[in-house]
């Protein structure tokens, strides 16, 4: 910072400025004096003794509030500003952290976290201060993350950030007694980028079959990862593709008349039925039931919460297991591998591409949350029918050997070719305007281009040239069909 005048009034007087200079950046910030002619020496630089003290005074001031900041992110014109305002800098970190502290719902503070530690990662400090945190610097944030592939975290880190800014500004700041802590917003001028679409990760039946088929490694007085990740996908995958999560926080309460009773985790926050869901047990997971239940008195149904302390880490030694089947038993690449949504998934595409059930019978057995919440909030649930889908679903799994029709439409795609036996019954038809023109049904082909030939001599003789002539040709033993379009001077 230095005191300097740049040009004269018509007065003959000189305005008196104190220049900012911080990493090649330079703003001038007006000051109450000037001095005449004879003050000011070459270089733009001041001579007057009163002046000159005046300037130091104020420049040793803003020395010593930027002193007491981390200001190594912030441009210059925010150096300024902030040094020649009488407001004390605001961190946006120590706000954010209180913030989320007072949030209720876990599952979604858990996101804020992850928000801010991101952000400040990239900011290179875990003392974020409102006035660094500018448009340019926040669209580089969000850039950063589309450049590196982040899928759902490119949208949903910024909308935290956002949304933990906007409570700032409505708590903070009080403009009927023109308090203003958080003085700029770049919010307005910011496009967050919508997450990418969920990837389909359902499998056939097939091999779901031979997922939960598979012989693993056991070990003689502790059980392998491969056991516990199949397992655990069996019981989710067996009770209408319910979360970790949920298996998780499963108490003995929670487990009567065969039903297990609970409230869906991720959304019982936000729903006004809490989220609240009832399943049957198949008989097929009862011994799982056995294998897995707790013997601790801590209330859990299962030995999850005597084995891990948190959900986070159940799931992910969950999903380890079920990566190490699918790498080293089914030989799939890391790309391909699966993870305990896969199952969820799975359920949900089997019930509706195999078993034909609409898209609402499907979203009640899974939970989903209701376009007639209203009504939803009159009704006693009877959850029978979720039960009676769940059944069908792990019945066509574990006791059929159906291989779904995608996989019966590959097959017969495979075995089916465009070979014909001259035993085959074809029809062929020529089409001109919608009306059959000629026709011709026997056996003796060996190609659809000799039948094709035949109708082409009978068309009649009226055609006129460039027309478009359509023919059918149709394999009547085999069941397929072909279509050509052929034009009048040029392909006969």
């Amino acid at each position: 910072m230095k005191p300097v005048v740049q040009k004269p009034r018509k007065d003959g007087f000189w305005p008196v400025y104190i220049r900012f200079n911080y990493n090649g950046r330079c703003q001038f910030w007006e000051t109450s004096k000037v001095v005449p002619s004879k003050y000011v020496e070459s270089k733009s630089e001041i001579s007057d003794p009163f002046v000159l003290n005046y300037c130091s005074q104020l420049i040793l001031e803003w020395m010593e509030k930027l002193n007491h900041v981390d200001y190594s992110l912030w441009s210059v014109k925010e150096i300024v500003e902030y040094a020649t305002t009488n407001e004390s800098l605001v961190s946006f970190s120590e706000y954010a952290r209180t913030y989320i502290e007072k949030m209720d719902k876990p599952r979604t503070a858990k996101n804020y976290v992850l928000a801010l530690r991101h952000l400040e990662r990239f900011m290179g400090t875990s003392e974020l201060m409102f006035q660094s945190l500018t448009e340019t610097r926040l669209n580089a944030w969000i850039d950063s993350m589309v450049s590196e592939g982040k899928k759902r975290a490119k949208e949903m880190y910024p909308v935290c950030i956002r949304h933990v800014w906007r409570s700032a500004t409505k708590e903070l700041n009080d403009p009927e007694r023109c308090i203003l802590q958080v003085r700029n917003n770049p919010w307005d001028r910011i496009t967050i980028p919508k997450s990418d679409d969920t990837v389909k990760q359902a499998i056939s039946p097939n091999v779901l079959r031979t997922f939960f088929s598979c012989s693993v490694p056991t070990r003689p007085f502790a059980m392998s990862l491969m056991e516990f990740g199949r397992d655990v996908a069996k019981i989710a995958f067996s009770l209408g593709g319910m979360y970790c999560a949920d298996l998780y926080e499963l108490n003995k309460d929670d487990y009567y008349d065969n039903i297990i009773h609970y409230n869906r985790a991720k959304t019982r926050h936000c729903r006004r039925d809490s989220a609240y869901m009832e399943m049957r047990v198949p008989e097929l997971i009862k011994p799982l039931f056995k294998k897995y239940r707790s013997t601790t008195g801590n209330g859990a149904l299962f030995c999850f919460r005597d084995l891990y302390s948190t959900e986070e880490s159940f799931c992910a030694n969950v999903n380890t297991g079920i990566r190490q089947i699918c790498q080293k038993i089914l030989g799939l690449t890391k790309d391909e591998d699966y993870s305990i949504l896969t199952f969820r998934h799975s359920w949900a595409t089997i019930a509706f591409n195999e078993l034909g059930l609409d898209w609402q019978a499907v979203a009640f057995a899974m939970n989903h949350g209701s376009a007639h919440r209203v009504t939803q909030t009159y009704v006693k649930k009877d959850f029978s029918p979720a039960w009676e889908l769940n059944e069908k679903v792990v019945d066509f799994i574990f006791f059929s050997d159906n291989p779904g029709k995608e996989e019966l439409r590959r097959q017969e795609k495979k075995l089916d070719t465009d070979r014909i036996s001259k035993t085959n019954l074809l029809r062929g038809m020529a089409f001109y305007k919608g009306k059959v023109v000629a026709e011709e049904k026997r056996i003796g082909f060996t190609n659809k281009g000799q039948l094709v030939a035949l109708l082409i001599k009978r068309l009649p003789k009226d055609i006129p040239k460039g027309a478009i002539v359509q023919f059918l040709v149709e394999n009547l033993d085999k069941g397929r069909k072909w279509i050509y379009e052929h034009q009048k001077g040029k392909m006969f």
